[in-house]
């Protein structure tokens, strides 16, 4: 295994993957665990060697432009020897690909609150220019602290690039939208479409598509997606028409922004309707009904209003005031019919009957009046015992609100922390290059002088050398001058002597010859 890329250290392989390997360094300048997708250049095919290491500087170059939360940042591109690494940031957490294959379940909030972080990414990223072009769950890492994190931008379309676009068509079909399967023009929305298909998968644990790619594809451009509660019924209906619209076959028809996605999901959070139904058949809590008298108790319930599972002794009072008294008249005939036979029979007087009557009417009042002074006392127990539960009720709501306030406090305070982490970072970085540059600078500097200095002395004792020799050649032809004109003195001096020795030699012949000529004059005298 390597030791170091670049000037990063190797601590170990996180692992492999279609376009090479992913290891865990640490900068050692700064101290800070970094993650390093290295490329060998020798193990890709001569063919694919460029496409891929296009791929691959696209993948720097897009996420390199980009800086925020819900984004793996991208620190540095470069090349060592055969291999070419991307040094990025080191992410703690699960790609969404594991969550889902090990079944997890991800409640209706949870999965919102995951699209809202993957669609606050991409919002950002297509502010900035760049179209990922590959979201899928294996693309999206959940971090410890329950962030999401988008990471490969390899086969991002950047505005403004000169890179060439790899291929005509790539991605995962499963997560494509029907113009990137299409081969027609796509933008933004693509993503959008990608994050629709993995918003369902949270909802409903499965795929909308599935089969073969060739089915998968077919399916996409031909096929609406079944609806989420239809899967699973707990899943509230509204959020059908999201999914819908985020899936729609026709681009105009989607989302057109990430920013409306969210959107969407928000209002339907803030509007309440992800709060279950409640049962038609549970306890409901009534307001306090009004004072009951004991006269005409039965005109005054049946002017109430029905409520649909109050809980009253009778569901519905205003019909079993109307059976009583339906009751009563029905048995008013049949003891009037045996009061007059047994008056026939006995001959009981007609003032006998009718008070006979009207002690049974009353009775029957009483007994009505009773029930009611009954139902009041239950109805009024019913009361308090529900005013106790809206109490509750009303505290669990009140702490469930304090809770999740809490939480999203804890959830923006840790996104600030990790904003302002981030930015320290890149603040102790950019210090640390800038010092390192100062350092470097005053080391050239330092070289430069040293290297000027060294060349004077170089170029002085040249100069030394020079004049050196110079005089020493000046000498020798001084030397070589005195010693000629020494040899022409001689030569001279030579002449010289040679002249005199010739004229003395003239003198002595002349001499002579005076001599001989004296001694023949003197021989003619005598």
């Amino acid at each position: 295994m390597l030791e170091k890329i670049g000037k990063y250290k190797i601590k170990r392989e996180l692992g492999k993957g279609a376009m090479g390997v992913v290891f865990e360094g640490v900068d050692p300048f700064i101290e800070r665990a970094v993650a390093i997708k290295v490329i060998k250049k020798s193990d890709l095919d001569g063919v694919s060697e460029q496409d891929i290491l296009v791929r691959f500087l696209r993948e720097a170059q897009a996420a390199g432009r980009l800086t925020h939360s819900n984004i793996v940042s991208v620190y540095e591109y470069g090349e060592d020897g055969d291999t070419a690494f991307i040094a990025m940031e080191y992410v703690e957490g699960a790609d969404l690909k594991k969550y889902l294959d090990d079944e997890h379940h991800f409640s209706v909030d949870e999965a919102i609150n995951i699209t809202c972080q993957l669609l606050e990414a991409l919002d950002y990223s297509h502010r900035n220019g760049v179209i990922h072009r590959d979201i899928k769950p294996s693309n999206v890492i959940i971090t410890s602290a329950k962030q999401v994190k988008v990471a490969d931008f390899g086969i991002a379309k950047l505005e403004s690039s000169q890179l060439t676009q790899v291929g005509t068509m790539m991605g995962t079909p499963a997560y494509m939208s029907p113009e990137q399967i299409q081969d027609f023009a796509t933008d933004n929305r693509v993503d959008l479409y990608a994050a629709g298909v993995i918003f369902y998968e949270l909802l409903t644990g499965m795929r909308p598509f599935s089969g073969s790619p060739i089915t998968i594809m077919h399916q996409v451009v031909h096929v609406e997606p079944k609806y989420p509660h239809l899967i699973n019924p707990s899943i509230p209906a509204v959020l059908d028409k999201v999914v819908a619209k985020a899936m729609a076959k026709q681009p105009g028809d989607r989302y057109q922004t990430a920013r409306d996605f969210i959107n969407a999901l928000t209002a339907i959070q803030k509007s309440g309707s992800l709060v279950k139904e409640v049962d038609q058949d549970a306890t409901r809590v009534l307001s306090r009904p009004p004072k009951v008298e004991s006269s005409d108790i039965a005109s005054q319930v049946s002017e109430q209003p029905k409520q649909a599972g109050a809980i009253y002794p009778k569901d519905d009072m205003t019909a079993f005031y109307a059976s009583t008294a339906t009751a009563i008249r029905a048995e008013s005939p049949v003891i009037e019919s045996d009061n007059n036979r047994a008056a026939d029979n006995s001959g009981i007087s007609t003032v006998s009957q009718k008070s006979n009557r009207t002690l049974i009417i009353t009775f029957c009042v009483l007994a009505v009046l009773l029930i009611g002074l009954v139902s009041a006392f239950f109805t009024k127990l019913s009361h308090d015992k529900n005013q106790e539960i809206l109490l509750q009720q009303m505290a669990a709501q009140k702490a469930e609100l304090e809770r999740a306030a809490q939480q999203e406090a804890e959830k923006l305070a840790a996104k600030k922390a990790e904003e302002e982490r981030v930015a320290a970072e890149q603040a102790e970085a950019e210090n640390i290059a800038a010092k390192r540059l100062e350092e470097e600078r005053a080391e050239k500097e330092k070289l430069a002088l040293e290297k000027g200095s060294l060349e004077k002395t170089l170029a002085a004792k040249i100069a030394a050398e020079r004049a050196a020799a110079k005089k020493a050649a000046e000498e020798k032809a001084a030397a070589k001058a005195k010693e000629i004109e020494r040899d022409a003195l001689a030569a001279q001096e030579r002449l010289l002597a040679a002249e005199l020795a010739a004229e003395e030699e003239k003198k002595k012949t002349k001499s002579q010859a005076s001599s001989k000529k004296c001694q023949f004059y003197c021989n003619d005298k005598k």
